[in-house]
């Protein structure tokens, strides 16, 4: 812990933090030699004889340190998250799930061989893609798919580090991934379970379907105004009270309007010259 309440005599006043260059920390008996090179250090321990080993990375090491940036590491998970999407829309090519195994391996193994990734990790995420690949066999109203995904988010976010830095990088590549897909799912196929997850079909007025309250009834029938219009208010037409708006304009109470648009359940009306 450092204390600057205490000072050090000649170098620094009570409350100010101590700060020494190379000479003066061994003046003060804080270092024993600076030393310009190794042999100058070895020398003067006397060790100039021992054996010096010296460590080179190897490839393996070089590139699970590339692959722990946080820059790549991010683009691996957002990798993961794209090829998974894709692979449930294209259930059956193959080629986006591969691509999910080889990036989850780069992310996990890279963070294995620096010590980020421990056992515990590695299980949660398998175990989670398992709950996924149930849920796709085994009808369990989503509970296995939205546990299977909680493990995998749980996995990454664990392996990221585990605080809000880790939250805000695993957010970045989730949206990150959305985006992408988004682009590209046009030019994708369609599996049968992607058919079952995403509502094709539409309920339009041309097929005869209409909202619980049809406006559209209303439409250049006349009523009055009951409230000021500023310019949203409301009239009466044919005895029934109605949420409408003007078309930005100011409309007194007891002014003569028509309906001349419908949309919804937003009705446009026009004062009556």
């Amino acid at each position: 812990m450092v204390d600057k309440s205490l000072g050090f005599t000649g170098y620094a006043e009570p409350g100010q933090i101590l700060a020494l260059t190379d000479y003066q920390a061994i003046q003060v008996g804080y270092a024993d030699i600076v030393a310009e090179n190794r042999d100058s250090l070895l020398s003067h321990y006397g060790l100039q004889e021992a054996p010096v080993i010296e460590y080179v990375a190897e490839w393996p090491e070089k590139l699970a340190g590339w692959l722990s940036d946080p820059t790549v590491k991010s683009m691996l998970v957002s990798l993961i998250f794209l090829a998974i999407l894709a692979e449930i829309k294209t259930a059956g090519l193959g080629m986006a799930g591969l691509v999910a195994i080889g990036a989850a391996a780069l992310f996990f193994g890279s963070q294995w061989l620096t010590g980020l990734a421990g056992f515990v990790e590695i299980v949660l995420f398998l175990g989670g893609v398992a709950l996924i690949v149930v849920e796709l066999f085994v009808p369990g109203a989503g509970l296995f798919g939205i546990a299977g995904l909680l493990a995998i988010l749980g996995s990454i976010f664990l392996v990221l580090g585990g605080n809000v830095q880790a939250l805000s990088s695993l957010s970045i590549s989730l949206i990150v991934s959305i985006i992408l897909f988004l682009f590209i799912a046009k030019r994708l196929p369609n599996s049968k379970l992607w058919s079952r997850l995403v509502l094709k079909e539409a309920e339009t007025t041309q097929d005869g379907y209409v909202s619980a309250n049809d406006y559209r009834i209303y439409l250049h029938k006349n009523g009055v105004a009951e409230s000021l219009l500023r310019p949203a208010g409301t009239v009466i037409i044919d005895g029934v009270k109605l949420d409408v708006v003007s078309e930005g304009i100011y409309i007194q109470p007891g002014t003569k309007v028509t309906v001349i648009a419908v949309h919804g359940s937003r009705i446009v009306v026009r004062p009556i010259e």
